[in-house]
């Protein structure tokens, strides 16, 4: 049962993927202006001729039908080859590998700022509920979710780059050019994820069972962390991997801002410059990334609660 409960899953997870590319692939290729035109006219600082218009389209494929362009595009993709960037004429999967490591690093912190902030604050907020403790842990999800990406962001630039001279505003390469924008993300992630456990953890500490915990003489330190915890994370775990969805792909603001070199930076700069090409292979990498986050939440859900393989 869960083998066929998993197969399931990972069945639809690749037609999630496939879906992706067709739906980018087609809008892509109704967005108005000419792509090889921008390029030509960039690249060269005059307006193109009809000839070299022509040899463009022909060599870049724009002179196919786009359902053509688009089984080619799927063909070479899945050996490897997402062709090359209009604009650079680097080969996209040599810069998707530099760019996908980027991201990894600033997702993989995000997360971890979010669980570290999060956990203990709604863990906190919901075994001392309407205290003082329980009020200053929703003020502060309730800032965290009101607050802009880019705002708080600035704000760390200014306070901890500026003022302080303590971290890099901007930059790749060591740990402490990953700290401020780590925190940015993650802190927005941590406001959500806060507000969710305390809300699941004041549903079950309500149940029978937990009653029963405590009535056998069991610390409350294990009633909470053992007992009601776990049955508590269904909901958490179901945000923690949309928000693992959202570092991975959605986090292009920030890394504009601190100039982090992934591919939601990449992602931003080829709309901006019509290279369809990248546009293809990052929304590519997104959808793959973001669908086996998903996925991996799904399979981690029979192993909280096996009654959900049914």
């Amino acid at each position: 049962m869960l083998r066929k409960y998993i197969s399931r899953r990972i069945g639809a997870a690749f037609a999630t993927v496939w879906l992706a590319t067709i739906v980018v692939f087609f809008l892509l290729s109704l967005v108005p202006g000419d792509p090889v035109f921008l390029m030509l006219m960039e690249a060269g600082g005059l307006p193109p001729t009809p000839e070299q218009l022509s040899e463009t389209r022909a060599r870049l494929g724009f002179d196919q039908p786009t359902h053509v362009r688009y089984m080619i595009w799927v063909r070479n993709m899945l050996r490897g080859d997402f062709g090359e960037s209009m604009q650079t004429g680097l080969p996209v999967a040599t810069m998707l590998r530099s760019a996908f490591g980027a991201t990894i690093q600033l997702a993989l912190a995000s997360m971890v700022v979010a669980i570290v902030i999060a956990f203990p604050a709604g863990i906190l907020a919901a075994t001392k509920q309407n205290t003082i403790a329980d009020s200053a842990a929703r003020f502060g999800s309730l800032l965290g979710l009101s607050m802009p990406s880019f705002w708080l962001a600035l704000l760390l630039m200014l306070l901890f780059g500026l003022q302080l001279r303590w971290l890099p505003v901007f930059g790749f390469g060591t740990l402490r050019h990953l700290i401020l924008p780590a925190l940015t993300v993650g802190t927005g992630m941590a406001a959500l994820s806060a507000r969710l456990i305390r809300s699941s953890m004041l549903d079950v500490l309500k149940e029978d069972y937990i009653r029963t915990a405590r009535a056998k003489g069991l610390s409350e330190r294990v009633v909470i962390w053992v007992h009601a915890l776990k049955c508590a994370m269904i909901p958490v775990i179901t945000i923690l991997g949309l928000q693992l969805g959202f570092a991975l792909g959605g986090s292009g603001i920030v890394e504009t801002v601190f100039a982090w070199p992934g591919m939601g930076r990449m992602m931003v700069t080829a709309i901006f410059a019509r290279d369809f090409v990248v546009v293809q292979g990052v929304t590519f990498m997104f959808a793959v990334t973001i669908t086996t986050a998903n996925t991996l939440v799904d399979i981690l859900y029979v192993y909280l609660d096996p009654r959900i393989r049914y």
